[in-house]
């Protein structure tokens, strides 16, 4: 099988992975705003009551929800969104990808990759990066034979 061939079908399949990721990544970051906003203290310090949400900081349930509401949650909304963005902008890519030899495009899905974590998205990267490669060897392989 080609370089060429692997490289479009794994920028297919990464590029619906990476779609699929980018909105449980988004709904992850709007559920930990709203986890972060005062209207859900109440649900945190029953949680914290009842020992479904767990965690080993002192304090009444109360100081624990703000302090959860005022650090953890925010924090992780945000560390969620800029991994959504890399999603994304690999799922974009991957889909920009198919049937073109670009290397530069190529190393930009495996950045992008890498950044956000999806381990297809970087073979995706890394088969386009060879594919371009093959594809230079036969060019320069067929003007050397002229």
């Amino acid at each position: 099988m080609e370089f060429k061939t692997l490289k479009d079908i794994f920028s297919l399949i990464a590029a619906i992975f990476a779609s699929i990721a980018s909105l449980l990544l988004l709904g992850s970051g709007v559920l930990f705003i709203v986890l972060a906003s005062p209207n859900a203290t109440d649900f945190i310090v029953e949680g914290l009551r009842n020992g479904t949400i767990n965690t080993t900081m002192n304090g009444t349930p109360e100081e624990v929800a703000q302090a959860l509401q005022a650090t953890l949650f925010p924090a992780l909304a945000i560390v969620m969104f800029i991994i959504f963005a890399f999603a994304l902008g690999g799922a974009i890519l991957c889909f920009l990808q198919r049937g073109k030899d670009s290397e530069g495009l190529s190393i930009a899905v495996l950045v992008l990759g890498v950044l956000s974590g999806d381990i297809i998205v970087i073979l995706a990267g890394v088969f386009g990066i060879l594919s371009a490669l093959d594809q230079r060897k036969k060019v320069s392989s067929s003007n050397d034979a002229q």
